[in-house]
């Protein structure tokens, strides 16, 4: 009965702390560093694109380079940017280890 209790108690903490820090789907806007194309280990194309990200730690501001991931259709449309442009799309956000990065799911036609 105690490892039912402890079970239930752990599954519920992990919901309470997890499930907050999943973020809702978001546009972003944003200066392109750097973008490269690759294979994953399956075969399967990918692009990655360096965004920059303006940041304040301390009342120190810089900027940082933010992965953004593209990956089955979306990655050919990601291939086609260029760094220095910018990028206009619809990403998820995610954290991992304290770090931020993307997954891109759309990219957004640049309407000059």
């Amino acid at each position: 009965m105690k490892r039912i209790f402890a079970s239930i108690v752990v599954i519920a903490c992990f919901f309470a702390f997890v499930g907050p820090s999943m973020a809702a789907d978001k546009v972003l806007t944003a200066k392109i560093q750097s973008v490269t194309q690759a294979v994953d280990r399956n075969g399967a194309p990918y692009t990655r694109v360096i965004v920059a990200e303006q940041r304040s730690l301390n009342g120190v501001a810089y900027e940082a380079g933010i992965p953004a991931m593209a990956f089955g259709h979306v990655a050919k449309d990601a291939a086609g940017l260029k760094e220095g442009g910018t990028i206009k799309a619809i990403v998820s956000e995610r954290e991992f280890n304290g770090r931020t990065s993307y997954t891109i799911m759309a990219v957004l036609p640049d309407k000059k």
